[in-house]
This record gives structure tokens, sequence and C-alpha cells, in this order.
């Protein structure tokens, strides 16, 4: 009966192109996919600029990955950040690609170490939330080193600055890299990019080096060199690893952790020392 069964799929694989055959296969698979809010966000003290990712979720088989909804933040999704007492809704804006809240709305110290907070998403049917503790340890200033460099091809010298910071004896930490360039005239345009993470070990040896960033073309870079807690740190890594992975269908399959309540992704908190580099 089994030999019988596979000759009938084959027969119909021939009869058909193969592509079509399987394409219906694929079509006819029903993976009972519910779609779901994703968010994401790195929640500091003394920020000025809270940006929260908002996008909604996909099959992996048979979704269409060309959804804007999918592709970039929501942008008629209602988001909030709250203490408990004060709720603010986010405005949306394409530039840092998300919601953010920026000083105008944001009161002086809002988010503070040891404040808990709550993201909450809104979109058509489907709502998320999560909730974030801030860490209220940050990496002493002295226990961080910059070191400056400079390429040079093609008639153009490139600036870097790689950060290196303390390994502490007997302790596993974890940090995150955070970098903000603005360029004149309105240094109030700001782009953020989560340069890198670390986790600190034993093993490691006495210092911890970041990767490289460059100063090439801004007139205004902040790094901010953050300490984290473990979640974060997972979240961030397998993440990277599931980017890294998403051409390779040999790969292992990446399942992501997720604190968010009723949807997918994560919201972190860190605690940051800022440091300023002008070109």
């Amino acid at each position: 009966m089994r030999i019988g069964l596979m000759s009938l799929l084959l027969a119909l694989a021939l009869l058909t192109s193969c592509e079509d055959f399987f394409m219906q296969e694929i079509t006819d698979f029903d993976s009972g996919f519910t779609p779901q809010l994703s968010l994401f966000a790195l929640l500091q003290p003394k920020d000025t600029l809270v940006i929260v990712d908002v996008r909604r979720t996909i099959a992996s088989i048979g979704g269409d990955d060309s959804d804007e909804n999918f592709r970039r933040s929501i942008p008629d999704a209602r988001v909030t950040i709250s203490d408990g007492t004060t709720t603010i809704p986010l405005t949306h804006n394409r530039s840092p690609n998300g919601h953010f809240a920026n000083s105008d709305t944001l009161p002086d110290n809002f988010i503070h170490p040891g404040g808990s907070y709550r993201i909450e998403a809104t979109h058509e049917a489907l709502t998320a939330s999560a909730m974030v503790a801030i860490p209220t340890d940050s990496i002493e200033r002295e226990d961080i080193n910059f070191v400056i460099g400079q390429e040079t091809s093609g008639g153009f010298t490139e600036v870097t600055v790689t950060a290196d910071i303390a390994n502490l004896p007997g302790q596993e930490e974890y940090y995150v890299l955070i970098t903000e360039r603005s360029s004149a005239p309105d240094f109030r345009r700001r782009q953020r990019v989560l340069s890198d993470f670390l986790q600190g070990r034993a093993n490691l040896g006495d210092r911890l080096a970041f990767k490289p960033v460059s100063l090439f073309e801004f007139n205004k870079t902040v790094i901010q060199i953050c300490a984290t807690d473990a979640a974060t740190y997972n979240f961030l890594n397998l993440r990277n690893t599931a980017v890294t992975n998403a051409d390779n269908p040999f790969a292992e399959p990446v399942i992501l952790p997720s604190n968010v309540e009723n949807g997918v992704g994560h919201v972190g908190g860190l605690n940051c020392q800022f440091f300023t580099f002008r070109r």
C-alpha cells in the first residue's frame, strides 16, 4: 500500500511540472497560522528618543513577504509607553523607522534606573504589550577605553573608534553598543543603530572589544555603551543567528525567545554611558 501511494505521487509529479505539483502541496498545507504583532525596543535612562518597531508577522509558508506591515514598522498602529502612572502616545516617523517619543513629549527623567515600563501596540484587531525593567547598574566610565584609528583608500580617509571595556573577573555580564549619528545643520535628526553586543566571561581575558565604529560622513557621533540583562543579550544573539541563516536552507531553524504578551519580539532595558565624538 505504501509503495502504491508513493508511485501515485510520483506519477502525479511527472504528469504535471514538478514545480506546480510541490507548490500545490505547499498551498494546501494548513499551518494554522494566526497573525500577531511583533515589537522591538530598547529603553534606557535619560533617553530623549524612544523608538519602538511594530510589525505584523506573516506565515513562514505561503506568507507574502512584500506586505509593507511586515517589511517595516506599521504607520497607523497605536503605540504607547507607560510607567503605571503616565501613559504617553508615540507618534510614527519613517526616519527612525518606528514609533517614537522625542524630547518634546517625553518628561524629564521619565525613564530611570530601576523603573518598570509597559509598551503597548494596537493595530486593527491585534494587540501586543511587554513589560521591561531598566537595569540599576551601568558600566563605570573609568572601565571604558577608546582607540582612534584611520584608514585611507581611494583618496578617502575613514576614521574609526574602537571601544573596549574591562571584563570583570568571576562575572558574566552583558553589554550593548549603540551608535547615534547626526550631521549639521539639524543635529535633531538622529540615526540610531544597534552596532554590537557582547557577553563577558572569565575565559575572554581582561578586556572586551566592540566592533569599530566609523565616523565617516557624520559631524557628530554619540557612542552609547550599555549594561543589559541575559534575556536581551540572548534575543539579540539569536536574532543575529537567524538573519545570518536566512539564506541557508540547510541551517538549523532558530526559535527566538519573546517577552511580548499576545505577540512576538522583545522589549529590553539598558543602562548606558554616553560618549560624543565630532569630525
